[in-house]
């Protein structure tokens, strides 16, 4: 990876990596979580996340492969960190793609509604229902046209999970 980033046009990195490797890679990330194997996974999805960027960077207009990859790649790794336990390294990641949404490779508004999804769920697991509720809320207001069926259902389910423990909890 470290040559392919020294590369200074498309050419030159074909000749050190495959085209393809962005999305191997990716794949492979994937299947490294199906297996419950977040913590190698996580390399690999890096690795996916880097290759893209470099690519994209070398010719934006003329890849979509890399950047359909490219936040999903840094989704996912947020992803195998939740799954590993690490909320904040988690949150961080989905966070990087929420914050690229006013860069000219917007991520689609359907994987920044399941990035403050996730987020939501990662303050719920560390029992901040107030947090995890206003990011569900803003899965439903600001995404409710755009976003998959199953994401705003989920976001509805756990802003519903979220008064729930918040309407218990205050009448402790």
């Amino acid at each position: 990876i470290a040559r392919a980033e020294m590369c200074k046009s498309l050419d030159e990195f074909g000749a050190v990596l495959p085209f393809c490797i962005c999305g191997l890679l990716y794949y492979k990330g994937m299947h490294l979580i199906g297996l419950n194997k977040p913590e190698e996974a996580l390399d690999v999805l890096r690795g996916s996340f880097k290759i893209a960027s470099t690519m994209l960077e070398l010719e934006p207009a003329f890849l979509e492969e890399p950047a359909d990859l490219l936040w999903n790649a840094k989704f996912h790794e947020g992803f195998a960190y939740l799954l590993m336990g690490n909320k904040s390294q988690s949150r961080d990641c989905f966070n990087a793609v929420l914050d690229a949404e006013n860069k000219a490779l917007r991520p689609p508004d359907a994987l920044q509604a399941k990035c403050l999804d996730q987020i939501g769920i990662s303050y719920f697991q560390e029992g901040m229902h107030e947090k995890a509720l206003l990011n569900f809320e803003t899965v439903l207001s600001k995404f409710a046209s755009t976003a998959e069926k199953a994401v705003l259902d989920e976001s509805r389910t756990h802003a519903d999970l979220s008064r729930t423990f918040i309407e218990k909890q205050n009448s402790e």
